[in-house]
């Protein structure tokens, strides 16, 4: 079995993990989102620019791990949780950080869920601003994930 599938299991065969998290994240780990880059590597030609920080192509590496936008929703989640996560790398370096902190279990569950929330923010507001012509507001997008931080903290 090859690393990303492992990473794969782990972090979205968990019953608590909504599906359309764990979809996207499957779906992130196998390289087959819908970006910029991959369109135009199928004969479509398009202007490309990430939505979010308007300074640079659009890839998967850079929307989900290297734009200085999406790089500012993670030092924020970190700090949440007192920790860190790396800056560069793959999104493979990304999950495997993101699996192995070294969290109690409710704390773990927690932290995952949250995670997995910001990369389907992160898709969805790349969506919005791109289908629906929607404004990126780093406020915005913390609203959402806050939110369901408290719903979780007191479910636990």
């Amino acid at each position: 079995m090859k690393s990303s599938e492992r990473t794969s299991r782990k972090l979205i065969g968990a019953n608590f993990i909504p599906p359309k998290y764990s979809t996207l994240a499957w779906r992130l780990l196998h390289q087959i989102l819908p970006t910029d880059d991959k369109i135009q590597r199928r004969g479509v030609y398009l202007a490309s620019i990430c939505l979010l920080c308007n300074k640079h192509s659009e890839s998967i590496q850079h929307l989900f791990l290297t734009c200085s936008f999406t790089q500012l929703l993670w030092k924020w989640h970190a700090s949440l949780f007192q920790t860190t996560l790396p800056s560069s790398g793959s999104i493979e370096d990304l999950c495997q950080s993101i699996m192995s902190k070294p969290f109690k279990s409710q704390l773990y569950n927690l932290w995952i869920v949250t995670s997995l929330s910001i990369l389907y923010e992160i898709w969805r507001t790349r969506n919005k601003a791109k289908h629906q012509g929607s404004l990126v507001s780093l406020h915005k997008f913390q609203v959402p994930i806050h939110i369901f931080f408290l719903l979780f903290v007191q479910v636990m």
